[in-house]
C-alpha cells in the first residue's frame, strides 16, 4: 500500500511544476531532484523556501512533503503535511485528492498499529526486564520505567510513566519532557492554523497564530512565515491609509499610518500622518466652532497648514466679544478681548480683521474720554494707550488726538486743594477772607466775606473822617469754582451786600456821620465772578462784584459805578 501511495503521488509531479512562477519553479525542481537523490532534508529545505517565496502553503508542495515524511516513516509529520494538503487542495474530485484520501487512511492505520506495537513492545520489554529484577528493588524499577519513557519520548509514554508513578523522583524531569512534547504538538497546530488563515485571506489572524507559535519554538521556518505575513500586513495598512488619505477619511488614514510606522520607519509616511492629523484637527475645529477648539489648534499646530485662517477666526471671535463689552461699557473685559485679538495680529492675517479691530479700538478710546470728568480721569491712561496703538499701526494720524488727551491727563493729574486768602477792594478800605476747596475735575467753591473797617469803628453818632467815602459796605458771597486750564480756575456766585450811607457834617469838611435812619443801610442781592490762580503754595484771586441795587437806592447812596473790583492773596493746601 505504501508503494502504491508513492507511485500515485510521483505521477502528479510532472504537471505540478507548470503552475509555479519561474523563480519558484526552479526551487521546486531542485526539491524534486533532491528527493529523487534521497536527500530528504535538502528537499524539505527547498520546499520550505518555495512556500516562503509564495507567501503561503500549497497543495503541490505539501503532497511532496507527505511522500518524503512517509518514506522516512515519520508518520507524525506525514499526517501534518496531509492535513495542510487537504486545506489547500483546490479540487477534491481529482484523482490526486482521492489517492491522498487513501494514503491518509493507510497512515491512520499505520499510526494506530505503530502505537499499539510500541506499547505492546514497551510492556513486553518491561515484563522481561522486571523478571530479572529483584522484587524489592522498587527504585530500580522506577528508574527503568523512566529510562524507557525517556527513550520512546512520546506524550503517551510519558503520561503512562507519570500515571504509574505520580510521586516519582523523576517527576520534575518527566513533566518538563511532557511540556516540551506538548509545545511541539501545539507549535505544529498553530503553524497549520496560521497557514489556514493566510489561505483564507485573514492575515491578521494568521500573524497572531505565527506569533504564538514563535513563542513556543523560534525556528527559521516560523520566522520566515511571520516576516512574510507582516510584510503583507504592512503593505495592506499603507494601502488602506493611502486610500483613506485621498478620500479625506482622516481618522482611518491616521490609524493605518500610525500602525504602519510601528513596523516601518518611513519619512513619507510620517509626513502624510502629520498632514492627516492637521486636516482632521482643522475639520473638527470647524465642526465644533468653539473658541477653545480654535485655541487648541494654535497650541497643537503653531506652524500648521491652516494657522493663519484659524488665527483670523480667533481674531473675529475676540472682536465679537470686545464689541459686546464696549457696548456694555465693560472697560476691563473689553481691554482683555482687544488684547487677545491683537496677540494674533501678524501682518499676513486678513486685513478686514485688522480694520475691524482698529474701528473697535477707536470706539473704545472715544468712550473712555467721554462722560463725567471724574470717570474720564480714571481711565484716560487706557485711552492714551489705545490712541498710541492706533497712531502706530492703523495707518491714520492720531497725533493731534494724542496731544489733546495727554494735555487733559496732565491737567487732571494735579491735586485738589483748600483755598484760604485775605480779600480787599480796589480802594483797600475793606478787609475780608476767602475760604473753601477747589478740585481739578469737578465743581468746588468758597465763601467770601469782607467789609469796611471804618463801619465797625464809627458805628455811633459822632462825626468821623470819611476819607472821601459816601458809604460803608459789607459783602457776603458763596462762589462756585471750576478749573479752566491749570492753574486757572474761574469762579462765580451770589450773596448779600449792604451799603450804609454816610451824611456830611455841616461846617466840618471831610467829616461825616451815620444818622439813625441810615444805620441799617441799604441791602441788595450781589453777583460776583472772577479768576483764581493757584501758585502752590500761594493763591491769587481777582474778581468783580455787581450789587443789584435799585435806581432809588443808587441815588440815595450816591453810587456812581455798577461794580466793585476786589483782589485776594492767600495760600493753597493739598487735600
Amino acid at each position: 500500500m505504501k508503494k502504491i501511495g508513492i507511485v500515485l503521488l510521483l505521477s502528479c509531479l510532472g504537471w505540478i511544476q507548470s503552475s509555479f512562477a519561474q523563480n519558484t519553479k526552479l526551487t521546486f525542481e531542485q526539491a524534486t531532484l533532491a528527493y529523487e537523490s534521497g536527500n530528504y532534508k535538502e528537499s524539505l529545505d527547498y520546499l520550505n523556501e518555495v512556500e516562503r517565496l509564495l507567501g503561503k502553503p500549497t497543495a503541490k508542495v505539501q503532497s511532496l512533503k507527505v511522500v518524503i515524511y512517509y518514506e522516512q516513516d515519520d508518520i507524525h509529520n506525514a499526517q501534518l503535511a496531509l492535513g495542510a494538503y487537504f486545506k489547500t487542495s483546490p479540487n477534491q474530485n481529482s484523482e490526486e485528492y482521492q489517492n491522498m484520501v487513501v494514503l491518509k487512511q493507510e497512515l491512520d492505520g499505520t499510526l494506530r498499529e505503530q502505537y499499539r506495537s510500541q506499547l505492546q513492545e514497551l510492556r513486553e520489554k518491561e515484563n522481561r526486564e522486571l523478571q530479572k529484577l529483584d522484587k524489592n528493588t522498587s527504585g530500580q524499577e522506577e528508574a527503568y520505567h523512566f529510562s524507557t519513557a525517556k527513550s520512546i519520548n512520546t506524550i503517551e509514554a510519558i503520561d503512562y510513566f507519570l500515571t504509574k508513578y505520580p510521586s516519582s523522583v523523576y517527576q520534575q524531569e518527566a513533566n518538563e519532557m511532557r511540556r516540551l512534547k506538548y509545545n511541539e504538538r501545539d507549535f505544529d497546530k498553530l503553524v497549520l492554523e496560521g497557514d489556514d488563515y493566510i489561505l483564507n485571506n485573514r492575515p491578521n489572524e494568521g500573524e497572531k497564530k505565527y506569533l504564538e507559535a514563535r513563542r513556543l519554538k523560534d525556528e527559521v521556518l516560523i520566522r520566515k512565515r511571520l516576516a512574510g505575513v507582516q510584510e503583507l500586513l504592512l503593505s495592506l495598512m499603507i494601502n488602506d491609509g493611502n486610500s483613506a488619505f485621498y478620500e479625506s477619511r482622516w481618522t482611518d488614514a491616521i490609524t493605518n499610518y500610525s500602525k504602519a510606522l510601528q513596523t516601518k520607519d518611513d519619512n513619507e509616511l510620517k509626513v502624510r500622518l502629520e498632514k492627516a492629523k492637521q486636516e482632521l484637527a482643522y475639520e473638527l475645529v470647524h465642526k465644533d466652532g468653539a473658541m477653545q477648539a480654535y485655541l487648541k489648534y494654535t497650541q497643537d499646530y503653531p506652524n500648521g497648514l491652516y494657522i493663519y485662517e484659524i488665527q483670523a477666526k480667533l481674531i473675529e471671535k475676540y472682536l465679537d466679544k470686545a464689541e459686546v463689552m464696549i457696548r456694555e461699557a465693560n472697560t476691563e473685559e473689553a481691554k482683555i478681548y482687544l488684547q487677545k485679538a491683537w496677540s494674533f495680529h501678524p501682518s499676513n492675517v486678513f486685513t478686514y480683521s485688522d480694520q475691524r479691530y482698529f474701528e473697535l479700538v477707536d470706539r473704545e478710546a472715544k468712550r473712555l474720554t467721554s462722560g463725567k470728568k471724574e470717570v474720564r480721569m480714571q481711565r484716560i491712561g487706557e485711552a492714551i494707550r489705545y490712541y498710541t496703538m492706533l497712531n502706530d499701526h492703523s495707518g491714520k494720524d492720531y497725533k493731534g488726538k494724542l496731544t489733546q488727551v495727554r494735555q487733559k491727563q496732565k491737567a487732571w493729574s494735579h491735586d485738589d486743594f483748600i483755598y484760604l486768602a485775605f480779600r480787599s477792594n480796589e480802594k483797600i478800605d475793606q478787609v475780608g477772607v476767602d475760604v473753601g476747596g477747589n478740585t481739578n475735575t469737578s465743581t468746588g467753591g468758597f465763601i467770601s466775606a469782607r467789609g469796611s473797617l471804618k463801619a465797625l469803628k464809627n458805628s455811633g453818632n459822632e462825626p468821623f473822617n470819611t476819607d472821601g467815602l459816601d458809604y460803608y459796605s459789607v459783602f457776603v458771597n458763596l462762589n462756585l469754582t471750576r478749573k479752566i486750564i491749570y492753574p486757572v480756575w474761574i469762579y462765580a456766585g451770589g450773596g448779600y451786600v449792604n451799603y450804609i450811607k454816610i451824611d456830611a457834617v455841616k461846617d466840618q469838611p471831610g467829616k461825616g456821620i451815620i444818622l439813625d435812619e441810615n444805620s441799617k443801610g441799604e441791602g441788595a442781592f450781589n453777583i460776583e465772578s472772577g479768576l483764581l490762580l493757584k501758585l502752590r503754595p500761594f493763591a491769587l484771586s481777582l474778581g468783580a462784584s455787581f450789587p443789584q441795587f435799585s435806581q432809588s437806592q443808587k441815588q440815595l447812596l450816591n453810587i456812581k459805578n455798577n461794580y466793585v473790583l476786589s483782589a485776594a492773596f492767600g495760600f493753597s493746601f493739598k487735600l
